[in-house]
């Protein structure tokens, strides 16, 4: 190793442990969503909401409506909150986790605070149901390489990141369309 390289690495290494402890980063939600070995029925209707049912958070903070043939659950992983809707192998997956700084989320702060995760067409987004909340929405993929759509958003001390691989798009659109905070 030359000394020009060495140099460099203990650079990277002193603006990296220089960097402000206090601004928060947005972390990566954990991959919960688990494709099962059965397929989900090919293009699963997600569009009629006559009866649908509603999820609500345990702490009454929102809800949403949800096809009435999936599941949901909700844990907590550390910090976070995890909500899972799921019917064989196909579903959303939201995490729910504290954020002390009141933003519009955008592409680019998420490239900031997570410059390996794979953006595809990151675009501006507002919740359907209450346009006041802006987020992010974009494809990506996850770390089993399937297709994922995601729309990430600040709200009230949290960020949410929803995701549902690819063919469930629809459902994504389901969930932020009947999405309310209380």
């Amino acid at each position: 190793m030359t000394y020009s390289a060495i140099a460099l690495f203990i650079a990277l290494a002193a603006w990296f442990a220089f960097l402000p402890a206090n601004e928060p980063k947005i972390a990566s939600m954990p991959n919960a969503i688990a494709p099962s070995n059965t397929a989900p029925a090919p293009n699963t209707p997600y569009t009629s909401s006559a009866s649908y049912t509603t999820y609500r958070a345990p702490d009454g903070t929102f809800s949403f409506q949800y096809p009435p043939d999936f599941t949901a659950t909700s844990f907590d992983e550390g910090e976070s909150t995890i909500v899972l809707i799921q019917k064989n192998g196909a579903g959303a997956q939201i995490a729910i986790s504290p954020f002390d700084e009141d933003i519009v989320l955008t592409a680019e702060r998420i490239e900031k605070d997570l410059p390996d995760l794979v953006m595809v067409s990151p675009r501006s987004a507002t919740l359907q149901s209450d346009t006041r909340v802006r987020g992010v929405l974009f494809n990506s993929v996850d770390e089993s390489g399937l297709g994922t759509r995601e729309y990430w958003f600040v709200y009230r001390g949290n960020v949410y990141q929803i995701k549902v691989f690819a063919k469930d798009a629809e459902l994504l659109e389901k969930i932020t369309a009947t999405w309310e905070f209380q």
